[in-house]
Formats: structure tokens, sequence, C-alpha cells
């Protein structure tokens, strides 16, 4: 079996969450067919740790709420020598982080080219998985989550509010 690093960039309202937990709880399978799904030692706020790809791109702020750079460089280099590392006993590495097909239109654009450029030098192949909902679905998802948060309930007004028209024209976009 050729090496492969799998990379799930979401999209949000898909079942990402879904896809893994059902992933950490079939570690145990996958890895009796060669494939890994690892529990970084990463932690981010408000952030599950199946949320194994947050690394790639996530960010971390300090209690100013200034972006510590330097430590999301510390931890995506620490990050990507634990994946290598892995590429050692498991033919496939599966990483997965709905952040990632938003954060890599805009301020990791350069992501997936040093990726591939890893999969050269060390052999192993990248591919990429993504799913996209149909934009109606995908407001009438992110709307239901308003109203469960208590948040808006009519759906004309959430449907105007700043971000939630570009987020769906970015699901696309970002899938693309």
């Amino acid at each position: 079996m050729e090496k492969t690093l799998y990379v799930h960039v979401g999209t949000p309202k898909t079942g990402t969450s879904a896809i893994q937990e059902f992933c950490v709880l079939n570690r145990e399978a996958f890895e009796k067919r060669g494939y890994c799904y690892p529990i970084l030692p990463f932690r981010y706020k408000n952030k599950s740790t199946y949320r194994n790809g947050h690394f790639l791109t996530g960010p971390i702020y300090e209690s100013n709420r200034k972006r510590n750079r330097a430590e999301e460089k510390r931890r995506y280099q620490e990050g990507i020598e634990i994946v290598k590392g892995l590429f050692q006993s498991y033919n496939a590495v599966v990483l997965s982080d709905e952040a990632l097909w938003r954060s890599t239109t805009h301020w990791r654009s350069e992501l997936w080219e040093e990726l591939k450029q890893m999969g050269r030098e060390i052999g192993f192949k990248l591919v990429i998985i993504v799913y996209l909902r149909r934009q109606d679905e995908y407001l009438t998802s992110l709307w239901s989550q308003d109203v469960k948060m208590g948040f808006l309930k009519d759906f004309k007004a959430f449907a105007l509010k700043g971000n939630v028209i570009d987020m769906a024209v970015g699901v696309v976009i970002g899938g693309a």
C-alpha cells in the first residue's frame, strides 16, 4: 500500500465532528488496516482533541488576545515531526479539522504546497478530503444552531447578519 496523508478539511456543518468521533472510536480497527488517526498532544481552547489537524493552521492567542505566532510555528513543526514519525509504522495517516478549508484560503495558503513537498521528501502522497453541503441546507443548519443557542429566531434577520452569506460563499470557494 502506498503511503498517504489524508487531510479532511471539513467544511463546517457537514458532519465533521461525527466523522472525527467515529475515527477516534474506531482507531484500533483502522490501525489493523494500516491507518492512523492520531490524537496529538496539543490542546486548543474550545476545540476538541479529536480535531487532530488543528495544529496545521490553528491560531494561538495570549491572554491579551495577541496571536502567538512563535507558538503556532512551534506546534506546527512538532506536529509535522509526529506525522513523519507515524509513517514509520503506518501506511496512512489521517488528519481532520473543519477550520482548514477556510484558513488555507486566507492566512495559510502555502500549507498544501508545504505538505506536498514533505510528501515528496519522505515518500507519501497527499489526499485532501472535503465534504460540501448545499448552501440552503448549510444556512438552515447554521440558523438552527443559532436558534438552539438562543441567539436569533428570525431567519431573515439571521440571513442578513454580516458573515452568514460570506460563509455560504466561502464554503464553495474554500472547497474549490
